[in-house]
């Protein structure tokens, strides 16, 4: 009974001995080739995915991809704009590549950035970093060229109004308050010698005045656009209830 039985063990193994080492080498075949083609590759760089990459970030709520789009429409146009007024400058003054060359290379690493933050959904941070950071580099970039005798009133000035534009009222106010903390120290730098001034400037309380001149303008400003889209809003909510009355 037990030769019957070890014989009809080694009939049964005989028979799926074949099977079995045809789905070993399968299995192995499987394995060491198949697993490798059917890993995920990686998109190759191409022109089309670059130029996707730097497209306006497609979010899927619809709050968020507006965001998305307002500030991708201000900030690559204003880099464009930096790039190209900086870059006549170096034509007409050689010698300032150096410095003109450092102040676009930070206004680009800013803007790749804020585009990575908002194409990852929080394009509301990035607004928050696009007005931040250029006020602190434009402050930055002051302190070697003259203090608050710089040209930085005007770059205050459209800082605070893009601010208003992307973040509302209250994102215009924080960006006035930081643009001003930079005038105070533009101003106490070239009042105690810590930079060296503008040649036959006047004295740094002047240009220190005429900051926040630029500044209070802008904030006046930014209050005339946003009564100005409140009383838009408020006559779209007044039509609308109309014509609701007249469809009931």
């Amino acid at each position: 009974m037990i030769g019957r039985l070890q014989a009809y063990r080694t009939i049964e193994f005989g028979r799926l001995r074949p099977h079995l080492s045809l789905n070993a080498r399968y299995d192995n075949h499987f394995t060491d080739a198949d697993l490798r083609r059917h890993r995920p590759v990686r998109a190759a760089l191409t022109p089309h995915s670059i130029l996707h990459w730097f497209a306006a970030p497609e979010l899927s709520r619809p709050d968020l991809r507006r965001r998305a789009r307002e500030l991708w429409i201000v900030s690559w146009p204003f880099f464009a704009v930096v790039t190209v007024v900086l870059g006549v400058a170096v034509l007409v003054e050689p010698d300032t590549l150096a410095r003109r060359s450092i102040t676009i290379a930070a206004v680009g690493a800013l803007m790749i950035l804020l585009h990575t933050i908002s194409r990852g959904g929080r394009p509301a941070l990035a607004s928050w970093i696009l007005v931040i950071g250029l006020s602190v580099i434009v402050t930055q970039r002051a302190w070697i060229t003259g203090g608050i005798h710089a040209p930085v009133a005007v770059f205050y000035a459209l800082f605070i109004v893009m601010a208003s534009v992307l973040l509302g009222a209250r994102g215009g106010l924080v960006t006035a308050a930081v643009c001003l903390v930079g005038a105070i120290v533009l101003t106490v730098g070239t009042a105690l010698g810590w930079l060296a001034p503008r040649p036959g400037a006047d004295s740094p309380l002047g240009g220190f005045v005429f900051v926040v001149l630029a500044i209070g303008l802008a904030l006046v400003l930014q209050a005339l656009v946003t009564l100005h889209a409140e009383q838009q809003m408020r006559r779209s909510q007044a039509a609308l209830r109309k014509s609701y009355e007249r469809v009931r």
